[in-house]
């Protein structure tokens, strides 16, 4: 990795020379940090940092080879590997003149490449993540010699450190993300029967009056809620494939009424699908590494 990262301040938008803002022990905080967050999930027997570069040469993010994955997992006792093969940084912001305070939030872009990798006998299985973000970090206190902006750099860039660690700890561990669904109601004895075992949580009861409703509806707005009722209700079942296609079905109906929908409506329901979608993907991953 480069062992220095840019740093482009203005003092009143005039370009301010800063000595060089080292990046050496970034890895380490990153590292570090991801290890004990995997380490908090109690997911796995036992998580250990390999603290030195594992090869000699920097500034390359070729993956490891499967045998040296096969090598490194023999030496250290281990299952698999999460290698940091990329983390760069580069700062910009505006100095005040006055107190030499940042008038806002400096701007941290941060990329880098981690990969998971599992030894075989033929391949190493491996994921890729990439990361990729802009962050946003503000000062406190007086910053008023070249040397205090390089030091207040590099704690700026140890937060962004331990911020994306933390970030990305979540790639590498089964984990839960909260999320929104609805369902449409209506003044109907058969709707509020529906309404009421799903507030009660019986999903398949009151799916079964959904699917009902949806075959005799004629209006095309009803059969779009009916049907976003009926995904939700197959996705909290765990019919993922088929909650997908009822979402999907239910934006066809919108769509058809798209000049008479509000957009709030129609937004919200391809926000869903496209949700179904990715969590069907998402299921797809973690039944391939099950077997």
């Amino acid at each position: 990795m480069p062992s220095v990262a840019p740093c482009a301040l203005t003092l009143g938008k005039i370009p301010l020379e800063v000595k060089e803002v080292t990046t050496d022990s970034m890895a380490f905080y990153y590292c570090h940090t991801l290890g004990e967050r995997i380490a908090d999930a109690h997911r796995y027997d036992d998580v250990r940092l390999y603290d030195r570069a594992y090869r000699p040469s920097h500034l390359s993010d070729q993956p490891l080879s499967a045998s040296e994955v096969r090598q490194l997992c023999t030496d250290e006792g281990v299952d698999a590997v999460i290698s940091l093969d990329r983390l760069q940084f580069s700062i910009k912001g505006d100095v005040d003149p006055l107190y030499f305070l940042t008038h806002e939030p400096l701007r941290v872009e941060v990329s880098g490449l981690i990969r998971l990798s599992i030894p075989s006998d033929t391949l190493t299985m491996a994921r890729t993540v990439h990361l990729s973000d802009t962050l946003r970090a503000a000062l406190e206190g007086t910053i008023d010699s070249p040397e205090a902006i390089s030091q207040a750099m590099r704690t700026v860039l140890r937060e962004v450190s331990l911020y994306m660690a933390d970030k990305s700890s979540s790639r590498f561990v089964p984990h839960w993300e909260p999320n929104v669904r609805w369902y449409y109601t209506s003044s109907s004895s058969a709707w509020k029967e529906a309404s009421a075992y799903a507030a009660a949580e019986k999903w398949k009861e009151a799916a079964a009056i959904w699917h009902r409703l949806y075959d005799q509806a004629r209006n095309g707005k009803v059969k779009a809620r009916l049907a976003s009722n009926i995904a939700v209700s197959e996705e909290l079942c765990g019919n993922l494939s088929i909650a997908s296609d009822w979402a999907e079905r239910s934006y066809t109906h919108y769509l058809e009424y798209a000049s008479v929908v509000d957009s709030t409506t129609l937004n919200r329901q391809r926000r869903y699908t496209e949700a179904m979608k990715q969590r069907l993907r998402s299921d797809k991953e973690l039944r391939d590494w099950r077997k």
